[in-house]
């Protein structure tokens, strides 16, 4: 205790000083005399039946008992296994790959066919305008206005290659 405190004021917290004096009652409560009697069988005997009682509401249970009550119950035999996260999941396969069409078309229309695959909008659209542009070139009529020229002449097969390739299409 520091020096300028009073005496008999404790700093100590009032469950602090109950636990203590619970540890005092039960220390005087199994004090033996030189017969080997109790001095208070009374203390002894209340605190046997708070033993059968239970903790009281709001206490902690006693963790370190084998019979069943608190613990862990059955998982200290099991051992901890390893369980690897999920896989993502497989992106789909190109349905111009696993069908083996890509081989048998022309490049350049199995690139705008990709493009015409994609999420995005814009790239759709261009994909469409580029795929209008090849089947016209393809039936040697004249391409459409709103066709960019870059998509019309990004075209390098010959329109006879290009109208095998959509006869082709049609049997398939």
């Amino acid at each position: 205790m520091p020096k300028g405190a009073p005496k008999g004021k404790s700093s100590a917290s009032s469950a602090t000083r109950k636990k203590q004096a619970n540890k005092a009652a039960k220390k005087a409560a199994y004090e033996v005399d030189d017969e080997g009697k109790l001095l208070h069988p009374e203390l002894a005997e209340a605190l046997a039946r708070q033993a059968q009682r239970g903790p009281q509401r709001g206490q902690k249970k006693d963790k370190s008992k084998k019979d069943g009550k608190g613990g862990k119950k059955g998982k200290a035999d099991k051992k901890k296994q390893y369980i690897p996260p999920p896989k993502p999941p497989q992106p789909l396969p190109d349905p111009l790959d696993s069908m083996g069409l890509a081989s048998l078309l022309p490049a350049d229309l199995v690139v705008l066919l990709r493009k015409a695959s994609k999420k995005d909008v814009i790239t759709r659209c261009r994909a469409l305008e580029g795929l209008l542009a090849w089947v016209e070139d393809a039936l040697d009529k004249t391409p459409s206005s709103t066709v960019n020229e870059a998509d019309a002449d990004a075209s390098q097969l010959s329109s006879e290659e290009k109208k095998n390739a959509l006869d082709f299409s049609d049997k398939g």
